[in-house]
């Protein structure tokens, strides 16, 4: 959503296991929510420095029951990381940076 956020973060461009993995979740975050749930502030708004932690009022009512699993494992994989790895794994889950075939 934020591609001229990614590019004033210095248009980071890593790849890791984590990495995939997280865009892998952000991917089944948006099928069950196009808005990113009770991570929006970070994957839809790029809020990216510090802790990221899941909003707390969030109404997990007519979510499917694997949508906390999701959450808690992105949060997770996101806190572990650099911001640079941060940068990379929403412009990765955006499409921003697009790794070409060897």
């Amino acid at each position: 959503m934020c591609r001229e956020c990614w590019e004033r973060g210095g248009s980071p461009a890593n790849d890791s296991p984590e990495i995939a993995r997280a865009v892998e979740l952000i991917g089944d975050l948006y099928d069950i929510n196009a808005a990113g749930g009770p991570l929006h502030v970070y994957v839809d708004d790029w809020n990216l420095e510090g802790e990221i932690v899941p909003w707390d009022g969030y109404d997990y009512e007519y979510d499917p029951p694997e949508m906390r699993a999701i959450v808690a494992e992105l949060a997770a994989l996101l806190n572990a990381m650099t911001i640079d790895d941060r940068y990379s794994t929403l412009a990765r889950a955006r499409g921003f940076v697009v790794d070409q075939p060897a």
